[in-house]
């Protein structure tokens, strides 16, 4: 019996699967996860227990903290202490070169820019303060744009930018003014020079590792595995600016048809940020501003 080919999802139907899963992932404000996340982060910043009394003390145990603190530093020496983060084992002697190859390429993507630090002491402190921490590696594409003004060209040379906006990709010239040069007298023209405004677009590609606030992460319900590999669904659910996505390249009209999100802080978010008063949230007047409304992406 001949088999029959499996028929691929649609977008529309791939949105309404991720969409199903999204609304039934946990780590929600209300789960009980966050809420044991959130007072390990109160007690972790020895905020008040809230059942103070007037003429009472008012001493907070900062023994999380202090132990926290005093350990982190050994953890991240075990990792950073020599070129490799980690190693890959061969399987058998045919394999070693790929080893070698994969250990070398995961390490300096990991380590690369400064960020390998950032990133592993932030994964750990949240691994000990709140016991779950997560690590997102992903592939990324990002366009750096650089804008240039050229001023006093000569005819000659505002015919070399044209020549190199044709052949060089990403370059593009947005405006050329022309200042003419007359003689006080007779207001004959003598010449003239011309500025140049220029945009040069240089895609960037490459692997990006960073940590995630568990309170951004979304999982399956009922996942009681330490590892999520085998995980149903797991997602972020990222907090961001509307103007911050149409610069990394989506389309403009299809963030617009995105809600706004509020600003609401979970408990848990409130005792991770804003413990010192200072605020952890989107919204208020920055709100209005051009290309500063708060959303969610998943």
């Amino acid at each position: 019996m001949a088999r029959t080919k499996r028929e691929q999802m649609t977008p529309e139907q791939l949105r309404a699967v991720v969409g199903q899963f999204s609304e039934g992932a946990t780590n929600l404000a209300d789960d009980p996860l966050a809420a044991k996340r959130s007072e390990l982060w109160r007690i972790y910043h020895a905020q008040p227990y809230g059942g103070e009394k007037r003429h009472r003390s008012k001493i907070v145990d900062q023994t999380s903290a202090e132990s926290v603190d005093w350990l982190l530093p050994e953890l991240i020496r075990l990792f950073l202490a020599s070129d490799e983060v980690c190693r890959y084992q061969a399987a058998g002697q045919e394999d070693e070169q790929q080893a070698k190859l994969e250990t070398e390429a995961v390490n300096q993507m990991f380590l690369r820019g400064g960020t390998g630090y950032e990133t592993l002491r932030t994964w750990l402190h949240d691994g000990l303060v709140s016991q779950n921490a997560y690590v997102k590696a992903y592939w990324h594409e990002e366009t750096k744009t650089v804008r240039d003004t050229y001023r006093e060209l000569t005819s000659d040379e505002l015919a070399g930018y044209h020549l190199r906006e044709q052949e060089e990709p990403g370059f593009s010239i947005t405006s050329v003014v022309e200042h003419e040069e007359r003689d006080a007298e007779t207001n004959e023209l003598l010449g003239s020079t011309f500025t140049v405004k220029c945009k040069i677009e240089t895609k960037i590609k490459g692997f990006k590792v960073e940590p995630l606030p568990p309170d951004e992460v979304r999982i399956t319900p009922r996942w009681n595995a330490i590892s999520l590999k085998g995980c149903p669904f797991v997602g972020h659910l990222k907090r961001t600016y509307d103007g911050q996505l149409i610069a990394d390249g989506y389309d403009p009209d299809q963030v617009a048809e995105i809600p706004e999100a509020g600003d609401d802080m979970s408990e848990e978010r409130h005792n991770r940020f804003d413990y010192d008063g200072l605020s952890g949230g989107f919204g208020g007047l920055v709100a209005h501003a051009p290309g500063m409304r708060p959303v969610n992406v998943l």
